[in-house]
């Protein structure tokens, strides 16, 4: 179905039909989901593996009072 588009409103998207049949791929500068979650993944195991190493260091230092104290 065509329309003039002065006959539209005013929010009406137009698509231009060259657009949609389109075959030629063209590489976004912006991120994709996938690179958005693995950079996601690698912030989170960063954020473990320091929560591990503080967790640790600080066992460290309680057992070594805790054998004093027996």
């Amino acid at each position: 179905m065509y329309h003039d588009e002065k006959e539209l409103p005013s929010d009406t998207l137009l698509i231009d039909m060259d657009d949609l049949n389109q075959t030629q791929i063209i590489p976004s500068k912006t991120m994709t989901l996938i690179e958005h979650q693995a950079r996601e993944k690698s912030k989170l195991e960063q954020q473990i593996i320091l929560l591990n190493n503080s967790s640790s260091t600080t066992n460290k230092r309680k057992n070594p009072e805790s054998n004093d104290n027996k």
